[in-house]
């Protein structure tokens, strides 16, 4: 509801009419250094029978750090960062949940902040699109797609390509 809000005010505030109605009291950037690290680690637990349609507390949780981007902006990277150290965790669960944080966030911050870690963090996504977990392959493409998508020079980065290429054949 927050994040509504948030969207309605900054509809209202580009037209000139800022309404106290619509205000967002900003909470999430208030809460975000407490609910961030509940919600990374949410995003690690999954259920080995958990269906791939079922709408579980992992899911929910990535879903919650999306919106949570999207209402704070830049300042969630100091959130996220040191769940990163999972990209090389052994455990799938971590490891899949550290790619999915990433690709997550990425709508969060301004894409000219994100360049810079996208570069740094790529060579670990497309390593873990030949991860032997299915799931941890399937969010690290996922993952490549949102960074392609939203550092869009990276796609025009000849070393990238020459990395990516490889697994995707």
């Amino acid at each position: 509801e927050e994040f509504d809000l948030f969207i309605a005010y900054e509809e209202d505030v580009e037209r000139g009419l800022e309404n106290a109605q619509n205000a967002s009291l900003r909470f999430m950037e208030q809460a975000a250094s407490h609910v961030c690290p509940v919600l990374l680690e949410a995003m690690a637990h999954h259920d080995d029978g958990d269906d791939e349609d079922d709408w579980t507390p992992a899911k929910a949780a990535g879903v919650c750090l999306m919106l949570a981007a999207q209402c704070v902006r830049d300042d969630i990277v100091n959130y996220v960062i040191p769940f990163f150290k999972h990209f090389q965790n052994p455990d799938w669960k971590y490891k899949e949940a550290a790619i999915m944080a990433f690709g997550s966030i990425l709508d969060g911050p301004d894409p000219k902040k994100l360049l810079p870690m996208a570069q740094e963090a790529l060579p670990a996504i497309v390593a873990a699109m030949c991860d032997k977990n299915v799931n941890v392959r399937d969010t690290a493409a996922w993952a490549l797609g949102r960074v392609i998508d939203t550092c869009s020079e990276l796609a025009n980065n000849a070393e990238l390509l020459q990395s990516v290429l490889p697994v995707l054949s």
